[in-house]
């Protein structure tokens, strides 16, 4: 009996640690498929976008480019006023709503949070700090996080913006790249550039990815903070 049961102690374990791996390995290829479902379209769109123009617009399509031509992205210029005027305008248009997202949203946070319970920040209010300076010195080191991650949602909010720059953009002069997108889309004559559509999509979306991955470990806190707290 005490050999029988000195077996079963020992083969749980293993049991255990086998169910466990085989659970792991499948929550790894559920990733690695849903990562490869995510990522294809970037890549479709970023080969394409270096494809001659010919290969580009050739159906049926073709993966890979017989040569890398940058062309698509020059043709850019041809539509409007310029890819980098519109590159610009949504530049300025993220950075605006940047900076007064972030004001608005740690000013309310910081009132609510203030005024419902004051008792909280009594130690900083001993040391001199006023209102704002305990703001500044206190409460910026830790939300900062959750200030980034407001930023980063803004940005890509406005970034990607269409229909209120369709509607309160008049002047051509002041449309962002999603309208020339747009037209890009609609082609000359109805005939439609997809080697251009696809090198303005790939300058669409790389200042999004490069902002992601240089704060996204803010991003990743900001969202985790409150879970782990309790």
């Amino acid at each position: 009996m005490a050999t029988l049961a000195q077996q079963r102690t020992l083969t749980e374990p293993r049991r255990r640690t086998r169910s466990i791996a085989w659970w792991r390995v499948f929550i790894y290829g559920v990733c690695i498929v849903l990562a490869i479902l995510f990522l294809f379209p970037i890549v479709w769109s970023a080969i394409s976008s270096v494809k001659p123009p010919s290969e580009a617009s050739a159906a049926p399509p073709t993966f890979l480019p017989s040569q890398i031509d940058f062309a698509n992205y020059a043709k850019l210029n041809t539509y409007g006023r310029g890819v980098w005027t519109y590159v610009g305008n949504s530049a300025i248009t993220a950075i605006i709503t940047v900076i007064g997202s972030i004001i608005l949203s740690t000013l309310a946070g910081y009132g609510f949070a203030r005024f419902n319970f004051p008792l909280k920040e009594e130690a900083a209010l001993l040391d001199g700090c006023s209102a704002l300076s305990m703001l500044y010195r206190v409460m910026f080191a830790i939300v900062r996080p959750g200030i980034i991650t407001v930023g980063i949602y803004a940005f890509l909010n406005s970034w990607n913006e269409f229909l209120a720059a369709l509607i309160f953009m008049t002047r051509e002069a002041n449309f962002t790249l999603p309208i020339l997108l747009t037209s890009v889309r609609s082609g000359y004559y109805g005939v439609i550039d997809w080697g251009a559509l696809q090198a303005g999509l790939m300058v669409s979306i790389l200042p999004c990815v490069l902002i992601f991955l240089l704060l996204q470990r803010y991003y990743v806190s900001g969202l985790t903070g409150g879970a782990t707290k309790g």
